[in-house]
């Protein structure tokens, strides 16, 4: 498999890993996590307009298809975005995010080219769900 493909496969997991290491490991299982991380991926790809909403409303729909998540409204965004820095895939003090152009087409984006308040924007709107 070739380094791209690898990276695709981390979609969602850039969030899913900082919900886990926030919460001691204990306040979600591993898919929930990345459920969050695919919709917050999702939200920061519409924010920086290379995702349109239908999409995004197609994505929720699914995530929430399979089944009740856990609350996250009480986990503290700052310290999600702190627990960027863990991410296997900084590189350099950036993340390599996974987002989408359109379901079905990844992009990968070098974080230090997203503006924190977008993170920031996506995470607080995927969290208050």
């Amino acid at each position: 498999m070739d380094a791209r493909s690898r990276k695709i496969l981390n979609f969602g997991h850039t969030v899913a890993h900082a919900l886990e290491k926030v919460t001691n490991y204990k306040h979600f299982k591993h898919g929930e996590a990345v459920g969050f991380g695919i919709v917050a991926a999702a939200e920061i790809s519409k924010e920086l307009d290379i995702l349109d909403g239908n999409s995004i409303k197609l994505l929720n729909d699914v995530v929430s298809s399979l089944g009740s998540l856990p609350d996250t409204k009480q986990i503290d965004v700052e310290k999600v975005m702190e627990a960027f820095v863990f991410d296997k895939k900084n590189i350099d003090k950036s993340l390599h995010w996974v987002l989408l152009k359109s379901i079905g087409q990844p992009t990968i984006v070098l974080g230090s080219t997203i503006p924190r308040s977008v993170i920031k924007k996506s995470l607080q709107k995927t969290l208050a769900e």
